[in-house]
């Protein structure tokens, strides 16, 4: 097990995020960009691509995640992909720029499914969704996809990933192996930006929290991914973004209070 890749420093954070207490004004956050992502979905509901995912996930009943605004219940992963495409389908949910756009708010309603699924109460939801923003904007600042042709929702693979992770109670080594599953086995492109716009444009995000939940389910059973993912000789480094450094130290802590998510935004009325 090699200590020193980006993999496992990120599962061993992960895996003592849900110890920390989090500040009053982190959780005031978090039910605000909550809040922000319901209202998008109100906005969203009865799209047919909306519609088109409903469909696919009333296939799939019998699982113990709820689908926002029916009765259905699905599986984690397929709730956190309907769920997620409401959230994002017209673009309104929170932003943030770094080196590379993204909308870190994409990983509340896959992080609800699995809460859901697992059992877990507000308090390792909300610590879990912080986590998500943790990663994801971190990966934001530390390096551009998109002038590379790679869509900035493969970073959601790795923030997602840990989430899930957490939530799942899983150990380092598990987290470790449900970000290299993610991250190896799931790359978006960017043209789903450019040319022709389709209906997964807004489904993207989604997708890649979809798969993430898958990766740690495997995780949990055992499943090992390629390694080292990031820093290997045909890995993300080489062949997506090139090569950067995460100061870990400077992640988000109880001691600097630091919290990635401050710097998250959500959309206002002249955005829109």
């Amino acid at each position: 097990m090699q200590d020193s890749t980006i993999a496992r420093r990120l599962a061993r954070y992960a895996h003592g995020f849900a110890q920390q207490r989090l500040p009053d004004t982190i959780v005031a956050i978090v039910r605000q960009r909550f809040i922000d992502s319901l209202a998008c979905v109100l906005g969203a509901y009865g799209a047919p691509p909306i519609n088109a995912a409903i469909r696919y996930a009333e296939c799939h009943r019998g699982g113990t995640s709820s689908v926002f605004g029916t009765s259905l219940r699905t599986t984690a992963e397929i709730a956190g992909f309907v769920n997620g495409a409401m959230v994002r389908f017209l673009d309104y949910n929170d932003g943030y720029m770094g080196l590379e756009p993204g909308h870190p708010s994409d990983n509340i309603p896959a992080c609800l499914a699995v809460a859901q699924a697992e059992g877990a109460g507000g308090a390792r939801l909300i610590s879990a969704i912080v986590l998500a923003y943790e990663i994801q904007m971190r990966l934001q600042d530390a390096a551009s996809l998109n002038k590379r042709g790679w869509d900035h929702v493969n970073y959601i693979n790795v923030a997602m990933a840990a989430a899930a992770s957490s939530l799942m109670r899983l150990d380092v080594d598990q987290t470790e192996q449900a970000i290299n599953i993610a991250l190896s086995g799931h790359l978006a492109m960017r043209q789903v930006r450019s040319g022709t716009l389709s209906d997964w444009k807004g489904c993207s995000a989604a997708n890649a929290s979809r798969n993430a939940i898958f990766a740690a389910q495997l995780a949990r059973h055992g499943m090992t991914g390629p390694s080292p993912v990031f820093e290997g000789d045909m890995g993300f480094f080489k062949l997506v973004c090139g090569p950067f450094e995460l100061d870990m130290d400077r992640f988000g802590s109880p001691e600097n209070g630091d919290y990635a998510i401050r710097r998250s935004l959500t959309k206002t009325s002249n955005q829109r």
